[in-house]
């Protein structure tokens, strides 16, 4: 069915850089069983009938694209209905998103009959964009600025007046399958009353902001000498200053919507005189009280110049925020509401927590909110600047996925990416890109220890799911990778002098990469145990053991403390001194370590490490952890040998705080970065292990630890088809109730597979 769509574009725009088209269509005598099919790149949104039906596309492999059918019916009236479809035309390369030729594809079927195609709309430029700006972020598209006349709500109901329609002509267009995610449901939530206004001044002295996605772009954008007016060097001559009673021209009002939200933003404002308007937005307040658009080197900001007209104004691309403000840089104009037209996984609201521990419900509902926002199309690292499906970040992601939705679809979905990218003329031969769907022109670079984690969340996916069409599929680029990783062993087998970006974690541990790095030997030996455990090759299981053996003989001191590396010095290989917490971390995780060979370790990581450490007092020497991923790594591990109570009270100490603060979990253990990181809602499935000794779903077995806290709560686990099972904890006991098909399994089986390895 899907082969019936027939891909048009603007005659002669399919190379042009930053285009944006209206695709109109006045339908009629259509039956209540009418349905609009579309797909398009790069993006889309869709009004049917002036209203808001959908955005996408779901982000898909090189030459591939998901068919989304939006049924009409609450749309018609008196069998007719105005379809209109904005879509964009980028032309350049993104971390975010493939570089496919931009393309329009729909028809509105009834049954079999088709009532309209693709031929049938009218193109129009939406000229009211301003083409010439600079990148949004360094992973991303284009800033989105505006000169308007009016908004585009009339569009939306069918009236192009003023607009120039350009005729189509057919184009290839990708491979259309079925979409294989869930619909956002694109609920609104606005706030009307601002926490705080201000005057904004002139900077005397405005600093500058030689930020690479200005100026490193080759070909990806516009050199930033030619762009005429940027909007990034005007804030920056802006002066901010809370307080002051609100007036017209040089004045802003800032709004709190209530913790972090991803999705489509929304200004509604009346001007009296025209206006310049800046909608600034961010994940935090800055020390000033105010919203600091710059903060996570990207540019958080719509600029619209509009003439007198009420407007309902609403961004192209979904983006992140907690506070946004509203900045009138001049003319006459008051703001009614700012707001948020969500961009969410629905699935994720489908796990029920109760209980009257509060850390609890609070620590579940940011996790909750942040695989909602980093699971909509794909696993993403964040919904803001990057919105970039990186792995590793999506081997926890996924876990988390799973909890909440009780499926693992977006997952699936991403990790079929993976399975069509093909080799990458910018990789070395075997290698995976660090990240997909996304092009690699602007950094030609890879990290190969997220092709490791790659390995492992095959397996992880395949015994969560049992799904094993996923990892039967990779076998090729596993054994190539392999094959890849095997240049690198030195005479002793390990890994030495690895290529490109290596990544340990965002912590010192990742300055001694150099040399033989021991974590990524350790997480080296995970991958072999994976792929030996995925395609029956117990040889690859034994040089996994060798390696940790050999690891551990070089690496662990004196003291008990594992070093981080070994490096070459004439010729020999010695170990260096340099010690962090992250690397004995991985150390637990991959088998390298263990809780009777090393006694001393663990009772050291265990009595003075965690959340509260003071790093400067208590082993200065030991580089301390970070939140990406040697805590969680940390808390993994304890949830994995028992210590449920330390689980709990350590996820409290690390990421309390910021569930408070913005209602999602982080990046960083700061805020210094991405406010809503996907790898972070992992601490749910600890949490749950703890709670109530859930370890998860294998295929139709639902596992549990023979031990939980003996804490009071219900929790309703989400599983596929709609069906659920309940949990609920009460003086003491446990009481599992399952849907038929399912059986209950104990299990004692750690995060990462079998607890020890030798």
């Amino acid at each position: 069915m899907g082969n019936r769509l027939k891909p048009v574009w603007p005659v002669g725009a399919q190379d042009r850089v930053h285009t944006h088209y209206a695709f109109l269509l006045r339908a009629e005598h259509l039956k209540e069983s009418a349905v609009l099919r579309l797909a398009a790149e790069n993006l889309y949104r869709v009004h049917i009938g002036g209203r808001c039906a959908g955005a996408g596309p779901v982000r898909c492999a090189h030459g591939v694209s998901q068919i989304d059918e939006f049924p009409l019916s609450p749309y018609l009236s008196g069998g007719f209905a105005v379809v209109c479809v904005e879509v964009t035309g980028y032309g350049i390369s993104v971390l975010s998103d493939v570089n496919d030729p931009p393309f329009f594809a729909a028809e509105i079927v009834a049954g079999e009959t088709v009532c309209y195609s693709s031929s049938d709309f009218v193109a129009y430029l939406l000229s009211d964009v301003l083409r010439r700006v600079p990148r949004y972020s360094w992973q991303r598209y284009f800033l989105e600025c505006y000169r308007m006349e009016q908004d585009r709500a009339g569009l939306w109901n069918g009236d192009a007046e003023g607009l120039r329609s350009v005729p189509c002509e057919a184009v290839a267009g990708n491979r259309l399958v079925p979409r294989d995610v869930s619909y956002p449901r694109y609920e609104t939530q606005t706030v009307s009353g601002p926490i705080a206004v201000g005057t904004v001044g002139e900077q005397t002295d405005p600093a500058p902001y030689p930020e690479r996605y200005l100026y490193e772009i080759g070909e990806n954008g516009f050199p930033y000498e030619t762009i005429p007016d940027s909007p990034i060097e005007e804030y920056l001559r802006m002066k901010f200053t809370v307080g002051g009673e609100r007036t017209t021209g040089g004045r802003f009002a800032l709004y709190d919507l209530g913790r972090d939200l991803s999705g489509f933003l929304l200004l509604r404002i009346r001007v009296t005189a025209p206006a310049r308007v800046f909608l600034l937005w961010d994940e935090v307040l800055s020390d000033a009280g105010t919203v600091d658009p710059l903060r996570m080197r990207m540019a958080n900001m719509i600029r619209y110049d509009l003439a007198v007209g009420d407007y309902l104004l609403e961004s192209m691309e979904p983006y992140t925020l907690r506070y946004a403000e509203a900045v009138l840089a001049s003319g006459e104009a008051t703001v009614a509401a700012v707001g948020v037209r969500r961009y969410e996984n629905p699935d994720a609201a489908r796990l029920t927590v109760e209980g009257e521990n509060r850390a609890l419900s609070v620590l579940t509902e940011a996790a909750r909110a942040t695989p909602a926002q980093n699971a909509v199309d794909i696993l993403t690292d964040c919904p803001s600047r990057e919105r970039v499906g990186w792995l590793c970040d999506s081997f926890f992601t996924g876990a988390a996925e799973a909890l909440f939705t009780g499926e693992n679809r977006v997952e699936r979905h991403f990790l079929e990416t993976y399975l069509q990218c093909g080799q990458s003329p910018y990789l070395p031969q075997g290698m995976l890109p660090k990240s997909y769907p996304g092009e690699f022109p602007l950094t030609k670079n890879f990290i190969p220890n997220w092709a490791m984690w790659y390995v492992l969340e095959l397996c992880a996916y395949r015994n969560r799911t049992g799904d094993t069409e996923i990892a039967l599929q990779a076998r090729g680029q596993v054994e190539a990778l392999l094959r890849y990783f095997a240049r690198f062993e030195n005479e002793i087998g390990l890994l030495e002098d690895l290529e490109s970006w290596i990544f340990v974690e965002w912590s010192r541990a990742n300055d001694f990469v150099d040399g033989v790095n021991f974590p990524s030997n350790m997480l080296y030996s995970g991958m072999l145990d994976a792929a030996a455990e995925l395609y029956g090759l117990p040889r690859l299981a034994e040089k996994a053991a060798t390696i940790r053996k050999t690891v551990r003989e070089l690496s662990r001191g004196k003291d008990g403390f594992y070093r981080d590396h070994a490096v070459r010095e004439k010729g020999e290989l010695k170990t260096a001194p340099e010690r962090s917490e992250t690397c004995q971390y991985y150390a637990l995780a991959f088998g390298v370590a263990d809780r009777e060979r090393d006694a001393v370790l663990v009772e050291i990581l265990l009595r003075d490490f965690g959340p509260h450490r003071d790093a400067d007092a208590v082993y200065p020497d030991v580089y301390p952890s970070n939140a990406f991923i040697g805590n969680l790594l940390r808390l993994i591990w304890l949830s994995d040998h028992g210590y449920a109570e330390d689980v709990f009270a350590q996820i409290s100490g690390y990421y309390l705080g910021m569930a408070q603060k913005t209602g999602t979990l982080w990046e960083y253990d700061s805020p210094q970065k991405s406010c809503c990181h996907g790898f972070a809602a992992c601490i749910a499935v600890l949490l749950l292990r703890a709670q109530i000794g859930y370890v998860g779903r294998s295929g139709n077995r639902l596992r549990f630890l023979p031990t939980f806290l003996q804490t009071d709560c219900r929790v309703v686990l989400p599983l596929p088809s709609g069906k659920s099972a309940t949990v609920t904890v009460q003086n003491g006991k446990r009481t599992i109730c399952i849907p038929e098909g399912y059986r209950i399994e104990e299990s004692n089986e750690g995060f990462f597979g079998r607890k020890e390895r030798m």
